[in-house]
């Protein structure tokens, strides 16, 4: 009877139950030109079908032949999927597919509506750890994408968690027709320019057009509780015409008066200022009509083509390589850069023809690695916080016979530095209070909060 179990718990331990996979398990699922992704899904969340969704079929959720992970067998909860290496340009599938190009994914979770959503895709900062093969872990806030593979062995992760926690197999299914009215944005040089709408059913998707009906643009989209959105004019087929909202100046000068992007919106914005929810017919209104409070990014920007000049003046340690204008003014994926002459005076110009919606910055000649940075700003992530793209037509002043001028000076050394020489601020930590708002001062930069929002001092919300 002793060696009968002895028997049994051999056989038990030969089919691995109680061990992690290793790449010995995996090797007949690798094979040339493509990724072997095995991981281990979130305790308690493996009720429904897992998607691999990637650069391989530009990050579609509603892709037909999206791949879905099999369940490794003889491993109770990981799961494994064959991911082919590459990318289509630039997220667009009617280019052709590059096997060389970067290749990154993560699993989505279908939720108890049976949808694909991307509030369901693996967790947030610190919830994945490497167990085998060579993989970079990029943490951002709540999603992780996994870039820089190994093509000789499978990539063997565990994730802890879903996105903000959200297990798909706790909950409730309450998939409905959503629908969403906007008191649109004033545009003077254009009224009616109509607003269209993406939510996290599927970010990479079509925008979906908003339909007028007499004072306001409506349209139904089939959500589920979870999902967030964000509205858009995309007459130039892009997102660059997002709707933004004023912040004025503080009494201080501490925020500089600023237009903002929106944040995305969710069913739980409706008990914010912007929006209105009727739960019980589901309609969700957004009165953004106030031009004084509320814009399109491009709004009353013109168009046409001009010639622009565009003269810098920048700090003393502007790189001896030279400097360049990057930006979208030749190309929208930021392909051409424009060199930039060194005046006698030790400034920088450059003049080009663009439009008005295009946008640009300024960094090295051939390098992305040194470009113009806060001396004291840093990202959630310590990272130097780079100048804001900057668009031609909010920027220029008329300079007669259909030309342009833009002059920007960044030539203070207390506020600006090229990336090459910047030096992380130091910790500390301190907090002061105003009648109008509360600063608070983390690592050196100066933010300030109000209305539960953090701002930076050029007055973009940080969280």
């Amino acid at each position: 009877m002793k060696k009968f179990y002895a028997m049994i718990m051999a056989a038990l331990m030969s089919v691995s139950v109680f061990a992690d996979p290793t790449q010995a398990d995996l090797a007949g699922y690798l094979k040339a030109g493509y990724y072997v992704a095995c991981f281990k899904a979130p305790e308690g969340a493996t009720c429904n079908d897992i998607a691999w969704v990637g650069t391989y079929n530009a990050w579609n959720l509603q892709d037909p032949d999206i791949l879905f992970c099999q369940e490794l067998a003889g491993f109770s909860g990981w799961y494994v999927v064959v991911v082919p290496a590459g990318a289509y340009p630039n997220n667009d599938t009617s280019k052709e597919f590059d096997p060389e190009g970067e290749c990154s994914g993560k699993p989505v979770q279908k939720n108890e509506c049976g949808l694909l959503n991307w509030e369901y895709q693996n967790g947030g900062t610190g919830t994945c750890a490497l167990v085998a093969g060579s993989v970079t872990i990029d943490e951002k806030g709540a999603e992780t994408d996994l870039k820089d593979w190994s093509k000789t062995e499978a990539t063997i992760i565990t994730i802890s968690a879903w996105k903000n926690d959200k297990n798909p197999c706790e909950a409730t299914c309450a998939q409905f027709d959503l629908t969403i009215r906007v008191y649109d944005p004033f545009c003077e040089s254009n009224p009616l320019l109509a607003p269209t709408v993406k939510g996290s059913w599927d970010w990479d998707a079509a925008a979906t057009k908003m339909d007028l009906k007499g004072s306001y643009y409506e349209a139904v989209v089939k959500v589920d509780a979870d999902v967030k959105f964000k509205f858009n004019n995309d007459v130039n087929g892009s997102w660059d015409n997002q709707f933004e909202y004023f912040i004025p100046e503080d009494e201080d000068n501490d925020i500089p008066a600023k237009w903002v992007a929106f944040d995305n919106f969710s069913l739980a914005s409706a008990s914010e200022d912007y929006c209105t929810y009727d739960a019980t017919n589901k309609i969700i209104t957004f009165d953004f009509s106030d031009p004084t409070k509320f814009r399109y990014a491009s709004c009353g920007i013109d168009d046409n083509d001009y010639e622009v000049t565009v003269n810098l003046k920048t700090t003393s340690d502007a790189p001896e390589e030279g400097i360049e204008m990057a930006g979208s003014f030749a190309s929208d994926d930021w392909t051409v850069f424009q060199p930039m002459e060194l005046k006698s005076d030790g400034s920088y110009s450059a003049t080009l023809t663009t439009k008005g919606s295009k946008e640009f910055k300024f960094r090295q000649k051939d390098s992305w690695d040194n470009e113009i940075v806060y001396v004291n700003q840093v990202d959630n992530e310590g990272h130097a916080v780079s100048l804001k793209n900057i668009k031609f037509g909010e920027a220029w002043q008329d300079a007669g016979e259909g030309k342009k001028v833009i002059n920007l000076d960044y030539s203070d050394a207390a506020v600006y530095v090229w990336k090459a020489n910047w030096v992380a601020p130091q910790g500390i930590e301190d907090i002061v209070l105003t009648e109008k708002a509360q600063k608070v001062m983390v690592d050196g930069v100066l933010y300030i909060i109000r209305d539960n929002k953090m701002f930076n001092v050029q007055g973009a919300q940080v969280r």
